[in-house]
């Protein structure tokens, strides 16, 4: 474990689009920060609450869709 850091390991197919790992640790990210912006919103600012927490929640999901996302098949071209 790295210290003052977190490590998320996935377990992903081989077929795994490796490109969309950037966009997936900004989305994690962003998730973090909404839901402890909105957890801590619900006990300064209750209005606005949900609004962060159900912004985490949609990051979440979109992080998710990612990790199940694979790069299409291709056939290998042989030469003639």
């Amino acid at each position: 474990m790295n210290e003052g850091n977190y490590v998320l390991k996935l377990n992903v197919t081989e077929r795994f689009n490796s490109a969309l790992v950037p966009s997936m640790k900004a989305g994690l990210f962003s998730y973090f920060v909404n839901n402890i912006v909105g957890l801590w919103y619900m006990y300064t600012n209750k209005e606005e609450a949900m609004a962060y927490i159900e912004r985490g929640r949609a990051l979440l999901e979109d992080v998710q869709e990612k990790g199940h996302y694979e790069k299409i098949h291709t056939r290998p071209m042989h030469p003639f």
